[in-house]
């Protein structure tokens, strides 16, 4: 008998180098810059290219999913977003970096659905969400060691190496995990398959919640780029104190992905749940107007927390809706996933202009006030 939590491990450690993989690119800029004499609207196309593969490509994969089964298209995710992301370290140009980049997106968004439809049915109405917020975590513990530890790996070692590494260890883990997860995630719907994704792609409350998650998630794209610039131009600190007091969001999101996965086990109304998550953002990000060092790593910690809650509570209701399909739940997730990964590219540059005409305490408030709006849309949202 498969034992659900082995399963669940293998698959937080396939989350934990998906991360690495997505996220480690970053603290190397500096040194890509210069070995591929690059310029700075160069680097942002780097980033570019792995979002726009890794949001159209959502869809597709919850697609692949109900028609081959959600362990062949995780598994091939997971394999071939660490083979591109091995690749990317060996890329001798800039337009053949941007290619694998672009194909690392494209595979990952296989893995992440997929993978959630694949654990998701060991586990009862009761602990599934405790399962997804682990699930969850291994994003965030990801970037904690892509920011943190992998930026003295770099250092040390140079980018293509450090680049390299992660990579090959996601074709690594791929056979185990293979092995761990037989005989699960087979179920697969032999059509025909257009009316029911149609059915997905209409659904009322699958476009809510993605709308409500751009809107209110979306404001993380902003704090996440400009946090540190903030503190270090509207204050004394260092980039390297200011780059602290940001990382407490991330440690907030490791805490606050199970913590919040299992509130929402216990919960008797999940809308509700989710619009106080919501609220508390709004609070949380005019907080950022405070110039205080406690006050700003308070909101920062706090923020990471309910940023992390309002994702996991959103793929955790698909899964629950008795008119989802359980084949089609990756679609449904993968469709919430992409809308807001494509619509929360807009909050950086729409933020930046905001602070060069009006400064960083209407930016801020204006960012808070963008998650109210989505209150409307939480609001309409059915009980599971």
């Amino acid at each position: 008998m498969v034992n659900r939590w082995t399963v669940l491990t293998w698959l937080f450690a396939g989350r934990i180098i998906y991360t690495i993989n997505w996220v480690a690119i970053s603290p190397a800029l500096p040194l890509i810059a210069r070995d591929l004499n690059l310029q700075l609207t160069d680097l942002g196309l780097i980033g570019t290219s792995f979002l726009i593969g890794i949001g159209l490509f959502q869809i597709p994969s919850g697609v692949l999913a109900a028609k081959m089964g959600a362990r062949r298209v995780s598994l091939a995710g997971l394999g071939l977003s660490s083979l591109f992301s091995a690749l990317s370290a060996v890329a001798p140009s800039f337009e053949l970096l941007l290619a694998t980049r672009f194909a690392a997106g494209a595979f990952m968004a296989l893995f992440f659905g997929p993978g959630i439809s694949l654990f998701s049915p060991l586990f009862g109405q009761r602990e599934r969400g405790l399962a997804l917020g682990i699930y969850n975590m291994g994003f965030h513990v990801g970037s904690l060691m892509a920011l943190g530890a992998w930026s003295q790996v770099i250092d040390s070692v140079g980018w293509r190496t450090a680049v390299l590494i992660p990579g090959l260890l996601g074709v690594a883990i791929t056979a185990p995990t293979a092995f761990t997860t037989r005989g699960l995630g087979e179920a697969r719907d032999e059509g025909p398959y257009l009316p029911k994704v149609r059915f997905i792609l209409g659904d009322r409350d699958i476009w809510l919640l993605a709308i409500a998650l751009t809107i209110s998630g979306g404001t993380w794209y902003a704090v996440t780029q400009f946090g540190v610039l903030y503190l270090t131009s509207e204050s004394d600190l260092t980039i390297g104190a200011a780059g602290l007091l940001v990382a407490l969001m991330s440690l907030g999101s490791v805490l606050g992905s199970p913590l919040s996965g299992k509130l929402y086990d216990i919960s008797k109304s999940k809308v509700h749940l989710l619009m106080a998550v919501d609220l508390g953002l709004a609070l949380g990000l005019g907080a950022l107007v405070v110039r205080h060092v406690i006050i700003f790593g308070a909101s920062m910690f706090l923020l990471g927390l309910l940023y992390t809650s309002s994702f996991t509570i959103a793929y955790l209701l698909p899964m629950q809706y008795r008119h989802i399909d359980g084949r089609y739940t990756a679609l449904a997730i993968g469709m919430i996933n992409g809308v807001q990964l494509l619509g929360g590219a807009v909050f950086p540059p729409l933020f930046a202009v905001m602070v060069h005409l009006m400064g960083y305490t209407f930016s801020w408030g204006v960012m808070g006030l963008m998650a109210l709006a989505a209150l409307p849309f939480i609001y309409r949202i059915r009980e599971p």
